[in-house]
């Protein structure tokens, strides 16, 4: 019971790190301000005006930018929107879960909470 509180405590990231989208590429998007905090494979959620988030994954870093590519379409993505880092992707695996269906990403397609595991795990 204190396992699950302690892993769930432990997800909680009390800064933010922010950056915003420099360019848009035929396949990729450039952010700027994120190169000193950004690692490999992290993901990244962009604010589009329209309201709806974009997640996108960390390919490839430079001193000056992030590249990131796009979970989904990039309508709506313009120079300028916020970046939030969310980090590398983990999941929390527990017993629970056994018979439930999740996404690629550890989220359960049945509407239904899904308890974390005690351990966090490289997705």
């Amino acid at each position: 019971m204190f396992e699950r509180l302690q892993a769930q405590l432990g997800a909680i990231r009390p800064v933010r790190r922010f950056g915003r989208v420099q360019a848009v590429d035929s396949g990729t998007l450039s952010l700027h301000g994120l190169s000193r905090a950004a690692r490999l494979g992290d993901r990244v959620e962009i604010a589009r005006a329209n309201g709806t988030p974009l997640t996108a994954e960390v390919l490839r870093l430079s001193p000056e930018d992030v590249h990131v590519l796009p979970e989904g379409a990039r309508e709506g993505v313009a120079v300028g929107d916020p970046a939030m880092l969310l980090g590398a992707a983990e999941i929390a695996p527990d017993d629970s879960w056994i018979g439930r269906v999740i996404d690629p990403l550890g989220a359960p397609l049945d509407g239904r909470p899904l308890l974390p595991g005690p351990f966090m795990r490289p997705l």
